[in-house]
Parts: structure tokens; C-alpha cells; sequence
């Protein structure tokens, strides 16, 4: 499934005139929209409901366990999208675990999932560990501002 036709089905679904905003779009597969929240969702089939322990802590999106009935309760793994400016890393997370799961089940389905989850994360605190702590971004730009305005004053020459 491309990210397309992932987008083309919540927009379906968000504009959809049925209460009900699901769609079982795979074996253990659901998409939704919640219209009291507006948010997009991706549900996965998991073998038994997962400690919240095992959830990373990502901005923009949210990770919980659900239990739906489809005809038989069993438990699924919820990945909402929180921050609407975060939709294409969501369409990319959401595209990378249902090609990572393929075609298994059970056991092996839950152990993909939970490794392509670690992935995104460690790709994630190592973006965030490049990034620029705020006291020193705040240093350096009262540092250019500081040459800014000594060049603007015309007391050295550029």
C-alpha cells in the first residue's frame, strides 16, 4: 500500500456520510477517522495487548492498545496522529510497518511490528541528538546579533 492510496482512504473516510468511519483495509489491518477528534488512525492486529511501557514517547504521534470486535474481540495496536504537521511521517511509520509485517501472523507479526517501531525510534533520538540545544542556538544568535550590529555601526570593516 503507497502513501497515496493510504491518504485516499482517510480522506474517504473523513468525508464519508456513515457514523461508523472504519475500514478493514487487511488481514488485521484497520484505518480510521475520528470525527470527534479529527484524527487519523491506523489499527494492527497484535497477538495479546502490549504494556504501555513498550510505547514510544513521539510528538505528533500517540501509540494505545484497543480491543475491537471484528466479529471476535482480540486486541490491536493504535497509532493516532495527533499534530496534523506530522501527517507525512505518519503515512511513511504507517506505510513502513505494513510492508515490514507482510504477510505474517501471530508471534512473528507482533516481533516485526515492535523492531520497525524501534527503528523509527532510534531514528528519532538520533535526529534529535543532532539538533541544537535551545541555550545554545539562544548564544549563537545573540552572538550574531552582537556582529550584526557592530558591522552595521561601522566600527570594524567587513
Amino acid at each position: 500500500m503507497n502513501s497515496k492510496a493510504i491518504l485516499e482512504i482517510w480522506a474517504d473516510l473523513k468525508t464519508s456520510k456513515i457514523d461508523k468511519k472504519v475500514r478493514k483495509v487487511g488481514d488485521g489491518l484497520i484505518m480510521i477517522f475520528d470525527p470527534v477528534t479529527q484524527t487519523t488512525k491506523i489499527a494492527i492486529l497484535v497477538e495479546s495487548s502490549w504494556d504501555n511501557s513498550l510505547f514510544p514517547k513521539w510528538s505528533g504521534i500517540s501509540f494505545s492498545m484497543d480491543v475491537f470486535s471484528l466479529p471476535v474481540e482480540k486486541d490491536y495496536l493504535v497509532l493516532e496522529l495527533v499534530d496534523s504537521g506530522q501527517s507525512e511521517i505518519f503515512v511513511f511509520v504507517c506505510m513502513d510497518l505494513i510492508e515490514n509485517m507482510g504477510d505474517c501472523k501471530g508471534h512473528i507479526r507482533d516481533a516485526r511490528i515492535q523492531e520497525t517501531i524501534s527503528q523509527w525510534n532510534n531514528f528519532f533520538k538520533e535526529n534529535k541528538e543532532k539538533l541544537m540545544p535551545v541555550k545554545v542556538q539562544q548564544g549563537l544568535f545573540a552572538e550574531l546579533k552582537f556582529l550584526y550590529r557592530l558591522l552595521e555601526s561601522k566600527l570594524i570593516s567587513n
